[in-house]
């Protein structure tokens, strides 16, 4: 599995907005949400704002908050993760041939002198 650029940017954009709307949804302000999940109004700020990720436990708490489940979350995760990673498996490079040292010319060299 790949993730393709921009995959956690999406995350974060798309998350924030689902957050945002269930808030919304449920009339409650930023400062009220931020109290309620022990945390600060610029930190929701920020995730709703897709300027940061939450971590999973944050996600849902913030959904069960407003009245959604962490199975509402995880689809919406879900979503993302069908857009922006690539289903191969990630192979290991394969392993380089060692190339032959290199040989170094004697012409030109003078020989050490016995003194």
């Amino acid at each position: 599995m790949t993730f393709r650029r921009g995959f956690l940017r999406m995350l974060a954009i798309e998350l924030g907005d689902y957050l945002r709307s269930l808030r919304k949804r449920e009339g409650l302000s930023q400062e009220q949400m931020a109290v309620a999940m022990e945390s600060h109004r610029p930190v929701i700020s920020r995730i709703e704002r897709g300027g940061h990720v939450p971590t999973l436990a944050m996600a849902i708490l913030y959904a069960e908050i407003c009245g959604a489940s962490a199975l509402d979350v995880a689809r919406v995760i879900d979503s993302v993760i069908a857009r922006y990673v690539d289903p191969q498996p990630i192979t290991a490079p394969r392993a380089r041939t060692p190339r032959p040292a290199a040989r170094r010319s004697t012409l030109g060299a003078s020989s050490p002198t016995a003194g």
